[in-house]
């Protein structure tokens, strides 16, 4: 005879706690880097040191940072000019022009790269 894994009827004896918004906390609470600011969503307010491919990739520079933004690839990846305008135009030759969600952009104005893209390209360092 067939027996479930778990009661839908169960529940857990200990109450969920909900998760405080960290835009409502200090920065000190979440950040571990010592680096990060309170960004505009709860989707940016992400530490790198919470990013198991970011950690994996500090820790592969002999001294060790501290933070991204101290690996040495950081700065000619993702802050030069001209590596982001190749990314760009890799980006728009394999996917097309950027499309914002709910931003309405004039024609012939793109947006940069955000800090989550910056992200995945560290990654790749």
């Amino acid at each position: 005879m067939f027996e479930p894994e778990s009661d839908p009827e169960f529940q857990d004896d200990e109450p969920t706690t909900p998760q405080i918004s960290r835009m409502l906390q200090p920065v000190t609470a979440w950040c571990t880097c010592g680096n990060c600011a309170v960004m505009p969503t709860d989707k940016e307010n992400v530490c790198c040191l919470e990013i198991p491919e970011i950690v994996r990739r500090i820790n592969q520079v002999p001294d060790t940072p501290t933070c991204m933004t101290h690996h040495p690839g950081f700065g000619p990846v993702c802050l030069n000019v001209y590596s982001l305008q190749n990314a760009l135009n890799v980006y728009k030759a394999d996917y097309g022009p950027l499309k914002l969600k709910g931003i309405e952009q004039p024609d012939g104005v793109e947006r940069g790269e955000s800090r989550t893209e910056c992200n995945g390209r560290v990654k790749a360092v």
